[in-house]
């Protein structure tokens, strides 16, 4: 009597009820048993698609922003796996490639001004965007294009002093 008035008193999320019939424990949770192995497992897909899209996230801000907060092994806080949370995160990469993009056609806007200005005055263009970045030297052999803020702004500085020293000339 006093385990029924236990069981009956436990709360119960799932709106499962126990059976009243006697019979082992095995045989009563053996309807739910499915239902709850299917639970885990789309707990550990929806886990690991979260890990993947902020991963790729993290990936894309690590070029864009290179800051701290962006770069390193995103956590897996598992309040965010409800599927309206996780389409947020599908929407935020579906835009930082555009974003990337704009960026990349923006460095090689300004880099190719900085070639342009280099080619009038007579200035090494290779060393003068190596200065900037490293990754902007195309002889360099690196994939990877420096797009973030400090790259920007430091190519629309150079590009600014060229012009200044063309037009003092």
């Amino acid at each position: 009597m006093q385990k029924q008035n236990l069981v009956d008193t436990c709360s119960n999320p799932a709106g499962w009820q126990p059976d009243k019939s006697p019979g082992t424990i095995k045989k009563q949770l053996s309807p739910v048993a499915p239902v709850l192995e299917q639970v885990w497992k789309q707990k550990g897909k929806r886990i690991k698609e979260l890990s993947y899209v902020q991963s790729q996230i993290q990936i894309i801000y690590g070029e864009i922003a290179v800051t701290v907060e962006h770069v390193g092994n995103p956590e897996i806080d598992e309040s965010v796996l409800l599927p309206k949370k996780l389409e947020e995160f599908h929407v935020q990469l579906r835009q930082l490639p555009k974003e990337k993009s704009e960026r990349l056609k923006k460095v090689l806007e300004l880099v190719s001004t900085i070639h342009d200005l280099c080619a009038v005055r007579g200035i090494d263009f290779f060393s003068t965007v190596t200065e900037v970045h490293p990754s902007l030297n195309y002889s360099s052999g690196l994939q990877s294009k420096g797009i973030n803020n400090d790259t920007l702004s430091r190519l629309a500085t150079t590009v600014s002093a060229l012009q200044e020293d063309k037009q003092q000339r």
